[in-house]
């Protein structure tokens, strides 16, 4: 639930409740260990965007709020000056879960200007028609956004922010899970979407616009596995897939890792809420039961600290023009990344029953329709 209510549905939320604006105070701490100052200030200079009904509406449940501002550690701090509760007893109270509302003697006056323009961006979207006549209405959905930063503020000269790991590597990785389905004697029993979303970077919305509008009925969309992190820095003995405990994907991909020789892991760094932060999410919202992939964080070279050289890659080379191709690539790492997403998609889609969220599950519960065959 924690995750659920980060970023982008806190603004949702208030902005349901009649909330005008949104004020996001950022620690010192979070700024040394998570989210670097200058990685959100380059961030900030994004536009924001939504995606349109047919008619030209936003729909009702994208609509954030008008104005959301973060503020640095520093000036957070200074809010604090005469209330009731310190700036480090308010950080520590969120940190036990226990926040609380306080009123602060400081206020913030904000003025914004807004400018609107329209821009197209097109989901792309393959099927692989499935064999069995009972099953084949059904969907494994396949994803792995084609979307990066594009031309932004330029760093050390340079103005291109490649996305070669976030995520060109995930789109070749979807490519390549595609070509094997295609090539296989004997088509799986039930049918496959293969698609490269766009527009993930600002809001996950090429997603969210599949799921509202989907090419195939919603209900008949059995599993997505979403590919954005397949990030081979190094060799790899190991798979992350997030969402692996909230229903019986975890024991596809569990099974699907084995056979691949990898361990599997299914959590990273969790106050960064990762599993709410790509494009299974908005399927999630919708009841469909998903999986998370990224490359693992455990080396098959003992020298190799492979938890630090993912921290390291985010603090530093994620979301800037580093992310190229002159990064450090173990390619066979890379391989075997999209063998588990297969080897789980082939599972599944030859199943007898469909995934079902576990009992008991924070996402099942909240958007869950369906119930185990």
């Amino acid at each position: 639930p924690r995750a659920h209510l980060s970023g982008s549905e806190k603004a949702r939320m208030a902005a349901s409740k009649g909330a005008i604006g949104l004020v996001t105070l950022w620690s010192e701490e979070a700024d040394r260990k998570t989210a670097p100052w200058a990685f959100l200030e380059r961030l900030s200079h994004r536009s924001q965007m939504a995606w349109l009904n047919p008619d030209g509406t936003i729909p009702t449940e994208t609509a954030e709020i008008a104005t959301d501002m973060l503020l640095h550690h520093a000036v957070s701090a200074r809010l604090f000056a005469g209330a009731r509760v310190s700036w480090a007893e308010a950080l520590e109270a969120a940190r036990a879960g226990t926040p609380q509302a306080v009123p602060l003697p400081a206020g913030i006056r904000i003025r914004q200007t807004s400018a609107w323009r329209e821009v197209r961006a097109s989901n792309v979207i393959a099927r692989l028609r499935g064999s069995d006549p009972a099953l084949a209405d059904e969907y494994v959905v396949f994803t792995a956004h084609l979307d990066h930063d594009g031309i932004g503020e330029p760093m050390a000269g340079d103005s291109i922010y490649n996305g070669a790991f976030d995520n060109a590597a995930g789109v070749a990785a979807l490519l390549e899970v595609a070509r094997v389905f295609a090539n296989q004697k004997t088509r799986p029993k039930r049918s496959l979407l293969f698609i490269a979303t766009a527009a993930e970077e600002v809001g996950l919305l090429g997603a969210a616009a599949f799921t509202a509008n989907p090419t195939v009925p919603i209900e008949s969309i059995v599993a997505n596995l979403n590919m954005d992190g397949n990030l081979f820095l190094f060799p790899t003995r190991s798979i992350l897939a997030l969402g692996a405990e909230t229903s019986t994907l975890g024991d596809d991909v569990a099974a699907a890792a084995t056979a691949t020789g990898l361990d599997l892991e299914t959590d990273l760094m969790p106050d960064q809420a990762f599993f709410i932060r790509s494009d299974q999410y908005p399927f999630v919202k919708r009841g469909v039961p998903a999986l998370f992939f990224i490359n693992g964080t455990r080396s098959s070279d003992s020298t190799i600290n492979g938890g630090a050289v993912v921290a390291d890659w985010l603090a530093r080379v994620y979301h800037t023009p580093k992310d190229d191709l002159n990064q450090p690539m173990h390619f066979p790492s890379g391989a075997r990344f999209a063998e588990v997403v297969w080897r789980t998609g082939d599972r599944v889609a030859n199943a007898t029953t469909r995934p079902a969220w576990r009992p008991g599950d924070f996402f099942g519960g909240r958007f869950g329709r369906r119930k185990p065959n």
